[in-house]
Order: C-alpha cells, then sequence, then structure tokens
C-alpha cells in the first residue's frame, strides 16, 4: 500500500511485523515493482527496535531497509524458505558491522496445523500445512 513519502507494508513470515520502506535511491530499484497483495522476498535489511506504535501486528519490531536492500516477487503460495542457515563458526566470528538473522533457543513446537485454505484448480493443500514454534527470547 503506497502512501505519501513510504510504502507500508505487513510481512507474513510466521508471525506479522509492520513495515515501512521509506522512499529514495536504492541499489536495487524495486519499488515500482510493488503491488498491494503480492508476496516479495526481501534480503539485505536490518532488524531493529520499532520506532513507533505497530497498526497491524504486535511485533516491537521492524525492518530497517539499507540502500543494498533488495525485494523480488515470489509465487503467491512460496515454498521458499525465508530463512538463511549459516554455520556456527559464522555467527562466532562474525562482523562487529554485519548483521546476521537472529538466532535463539527455540524453546517450544506445536503439533502439525492447517490454515483455514481453499485450493485453486489443480493445486494441493500442502501449503496450508504448518508448525509454529517459540523463539526463547533471550535480549
Amino acid at each position: 500500500m503506497i502512501f505519501g513519502n513510504h510504502t507500508t507494508m505487513i510481512l507474513c513470515d510466521g508471525t506479522r511485523i509492520d513495515d515501512r520502506v521509506p522512499w529514495g535511491d536504492y541499489l536495487n530499484n524495486f519499488k515500482p515493482s510493488l503491488f498491494e497483495g503480492k508476496w516479495y522476498y526481501i534480503a539485505d535489511f536490518r532488524l531493529k527496535r520499532s520506532t513507533s506504535i505497530p497498526k497491524y501486528s504486535s511485533s516491537t519490531f521492524e525492518i530497517k531497509f539499507m540502500w543494498h536492500t533488495k525485494m523480488w516477487p515470489v509465487s503467491d503460495i512460496s515454498t521458499e524458505s525465508s530463512l538463511q542457515f549459516i554455520h556456527a563458526d559464522e555467527v562466532e566470528y562474525e562482523y562487529e558491522d554485519y548483521v546476521t538473522d537472529a538466532i535463539r533457543v527455540i524453546s517450544s513446537v506445536s503439533t502439525v496445523a492447517r490454515f483455514p485454505y481453499v485450493c485453486r484448480e489443480g493445486e494441493t493443500d500442502y501449503e496450508a500445512i504448518y508448525v509454529t514454534f517459540t523463539i526463547r527470547d533471550n535480549l
């Protein structure tokens, strides 16, 4: 949804996070291809504590877009992983000015559940199956 000088997005990665894409120059000019109701993959961003009260979610975090942030469309029902797994050595010897995905201890995993999902003709409902997990907050 485009409002004035920024784009407001709700990120659905298992939780929901409000996000605002500030206008400005980016290495990858993705803004003209953003459309309401579509799914996008976002790479090269920072996660920080929210500076405003979220309107659409209960998350206390927001995404900070940087000059080299990239975004590209994916299918409406995407099977791509939204996590980028790394080796433990990369965390132990990480650079101070480089942000890695948050790494926490998983404290619980739910049983398999289903979204209320209606398949289109020729599709399966495999994408409607999910589990949720809780990450222990050690901040």
